[in-house]
């Protein structure tokens, strides 16, 4: 019997807060572009491991140990950044220009 009346209480409450939940406007918004955004931050992954998979042939030549040396990981950040760099002009164009 207790933990019937424990369950009622349970569901009450959890039957409450769903009732007098107010859904924010703004979340219509992310309802309606839920997958645009969705396909976005996948380009997005499917970027940066191109990139970084394009980088890592001409940055790691030595392969000699499994530590990088100063000149392989500089090489990387370099090349990772000017990647960076690129999508970011793309994101800026797409915001500002209509560019598709």
């Amino acid at each position: 019997e207790m933990q019937a009346t424990q369950h009622k209480q349970i569901v009450d409450i959890l039957k409450g807060k769903e009732d007098s939940y107010d859904v924010p406007a703004e979340f219509s918004y992310v309802k309606k572009n839920k997958n645009k955004y969705l396909i976005e931050v996948e380009e997005s992954g499917r970027f940066d491991h191109l990139a970084l998979s394009h980088c890592i042939g001409p940055c790691l030549t030595q392969n000699q140990t499994s530590i990088l040396d100063v000149v392989e990981h500089e090489c990387m950040t370099n090349c990772m950044t000017k990647a960076f760099e690129v999508r970011a002009l793309f994101d800026q164009m797409k915001i500002k220009k209509g560019y598709k």
